[in-house]
C-alpha cells in the first residue's frame, strides 16, 4: 500500500559515538551504530556527545536517491529523539538536502534515543533508522577507562588520602523476566587513610534507583549502595551503570556495572507500528505479531487505541501460537505527526495490558516544517529561522505572501524548486512577547490557504533549542 513510497529513499546511515562501544554499520540494514572515539579529531559520520554541556551532534551519510527522473529530489531530514525508543516526543526538522549534521544542545540530563529519516520534495518520508541510546549529564572520568571497572591507577597522593574500592564492581544477574526488578547491594570500601566523601551517585538510566547508606566513609569502613533496576519493557542484553563521584584524588569517578538478559513472556515483532506517511483521506494499515516465549501461553481479550481516527483489531496467527495486531487509519485524518500506543488486553496474570507504540505522518495539500518556530528567551542578538512549504497532495501551488507578527522581522520568500518554497525570517529578537504570536503564510491552496506557524518561546533552562514539544495535530 505504501511500498511505492517506502522504496524511494533509504534511511540515512547514521552513527552515534560514546567513549568505548562500537557496533558495525550494515549496508543492507540502515541502523544507528555506536562508534569508539579517542581524544582529538572526531571520527567521520559519527554523533558526538558532550557531557559537560549535554549536547549531541548527529551526522549521517546522504541516502541513495532513485535515479528515476520521475522521482522527487531529496528535500531534507528529520531527527527524532526522546526518552523512549520509537515513541519520540521531540524532533528537529532540517529542510536542507545538503545537510549531513544536526546538533542538539542544552538537553536535560537523562537517557535519550535518536533516529533519523529523510524526505523528498513530494513530502514522502523514509522510515526512521533504528534508534540508538545515549546517556547525557554524567561527568566523564579524567582518564579513559574500561566500563564496569574502576579507572586505572594514578600517582599516589603525597599525604593522607581516601581510596575508593569495590571488590565486585560488576554484577551479572543472568537471565530475568522483564516484569521483575533487579536489586543488588554493592559494598563501597574506603581503603585509604582519610575520610571518603561520596559527593554524588548517579545512574545512566531513569529506570534505576540508588541509595547509599553513608556518604562520609571513615578509613577502613564500608558503605552499602543499594540499587534497583526496572526491566519493564526491555528485552535482550541489558547494561546499567552507576557512577560515583568522590574525593578520591586518584579516581574521583568510579563506575559500577549491572548487566544481564531480560526475557519477555510476549514478544512484539516488529516492536512498533510504523505507518510512515499517509494521505488525509487514505486508509492504511500496519501489523505486528504477538508471539509467546517457549512454554508460555496467553490469550488476547481486546485491543484499543485512544485516537478516534484509528482502529485496532487482532486475530490468531495461523499454524502457531500468538496473534496478529493490526492498526488501521479511519479517514478523515488530522494533519501532521501523531504517535501513541495501542493497548492490548490479555489474560497475563502479571501484566494484563501490553502497549505497542505507533507513529505516522498525515500529509495534506501542503507540508509545512517546522510546525512551530522555537526561540530561547534572554538573547540580545537577533536570530534567523526558516520555514519550508512544499507540495503534499496538491501538485502545484504558490506562496503569495508572508506576514510576520513584528514589523522588525524581515521576510523573504525563496522558491527552492517546483512545489517547494523556503520562507526566511531574519532579525528576530527572542523576546517572550513573541510567544503565542504566529507567522501567517498565504498560499493558493484550497484547504490550506492560510497557514499559521506559531512562535514558542522558552526560558534558558527549558527544553532544548529546536526541540518540539509533544506533537499536536493540526
Amino acid at each position: 500500500m505504501l511500498n511505492s513510497e517506502r522504496r524511494f529513499m533509504k534511511p540515512p546511515h547514521a552513527r552515534l559515538s560514546t567513549s568505548v562501544l562500537r557496533l558495525a554499520l550494515f549496508a543492507a540494514v540502515p541502523v544507528l551504530g555506536l562508534t569508539g572515539m579517542t581524544a582529538g579529531a572526531a571520527p567521520d559520520n559519527a554523533a558526538l556527545a558532550n557531557p559537560a554541556t549535554n549536547s549531541v551532534t548527529l551526522s549521517w551519510d546522504a541516502p541513495a536517491v532513485a535515479a528515476d527522473a520521475s522521482k522527487r529530489a531529496l528535500a531534507g531530514y528529520r531527527v527524532y529523539y526522546g526518552t523512549s525508543p520509537y515513541a519520540y516526543n521531540a524532533r528537529q526538522d532540517i529542510p536542507d538536502p545538503a545537510a549531513v549534521t544536526c546538533t542538539l544542545t542544552n538537553l536535560p540530563a537523562g537517557t535519550y534515543y535518536f533516529a533519523v529519516s529523510s524526505y523528498d520534495t513530494a513530502g514522502r518520508e523514509s522510515p526512521c533508522t533504528a534508534p540508538v541510546v545515549k546517556t547525557l549529564g554524567v561527568p566523564p572520568p579524567a582518564e579513559p577507562f574500561e566500563r564496569g571497572a574502576p579507572s586505572p591507577p594514578a600517582a599516589p597522593p603525597a599525604g593522607p588520602a581516601p581510596r575508593i574500592v569495590c571488590r565486585e564492581p560488576v554484577f551479572d544477574f543472568g537471565r530475568s523476566n522483564n516484569l521483575d526488578d533487579i536489586e543488588h547491594a554493592f559494598l563501597i570500601e574506603n581503603d585509604g587513610d582519610a575520610p571518603l566523601l561520596i559527593k554524588r551517585v548517579r545512574g545512566t538510566c531513569g529506570c534505576a534507583e540508588t541509595r547509599i547508606s553513608c556518604t562520609n566513609i571513615p578509613p577502613g569502613e564500608t558503605a552499602t549502595l543499594h540499587a534497583t533496576f526496572v526491566l519493564k519493557g526491555r528485552v535482550g542484553t541489558q547494561t546499567f551503570r552507576t557512577h560515583l563521584q568522590s574525593n578520591d584524588p586518584v579516581q574521583p569517578y568510579y563506575t559500577l556495572t549491572t548487566r544481564g538478559t531480560a526475557d519477555a513472556d510476549i514478544l512484539v515483532n516488529p516492536p512498533f507500528l510504523m505507518l510512515d506517511t499517509v494521505l488525509e483521506d487514505q486508509t492504511a494499515a500496519r501489523s505486528v505479531e504477538l508471539v509467546p516465549r517457549t512454554n508460555f501461553t496467553f490469550a488476547v481479550t481486546g485491543a484499543c487505541v485512544k485516537a478516534e481516527w484509528l482502529a485496532a483489531r487482532y486475530e490468531p496467527l495461523a499454524g502457531q501460537p500468538g496473534y496478529t495486531l493490526t492498526l488501521q487509519t479511519v479517514p478523515p485524518l488530522p494533519l501532521g505527526y501523531a504517535s501513541g500506543t495501542v493497548e492490548v488486553c490479555t489474560d497475563h496474570p502479571r501484566q494484563p495490558v501490553w502497549e505497542v507504540p505507533y507513529r505516522l505522518y498525515v500529509k495534506g495539500e501542503l507540508v509545512v516544517a517546522p510546525d512551530a518556530i522555537h526561540l530561547r528567551a534572554g538573547g540580545t542578538n537577533p536570530v534567523s529561522r526558516t520555514v519550508s512549504v512544499r507540495s503534499g497532495t496538491l501538485a502545484t501551488f504558490e506562496v503569495l505572501s508572508v506576514e510576520a507578527p513584528e514589523p522588525g522581522i524581515e521576510v523573504r520568500i525563496e522558491p527552492y524548486s517546483p512545489g517547494y518554497y523556503i520562507v526566511v525570517l531574519r532579525n528576530i529578537l527572542p523576546s517572550p512577547a513573541l510567544g503565542g504570536k504566529s507567522v501567517k503564510i498565504v498560499t493558493t491552496a484550497t484547504r490550506m490557504q492560510e497557514i499559521l506557524v506559531p512562535f514558542r518561546v522558552t526560558e534558558e533552562a527549558d527544553s532544548p533549542r529546536g526541540a518540539d514539544p509533544p506533537r499536536t495535530e493540526r
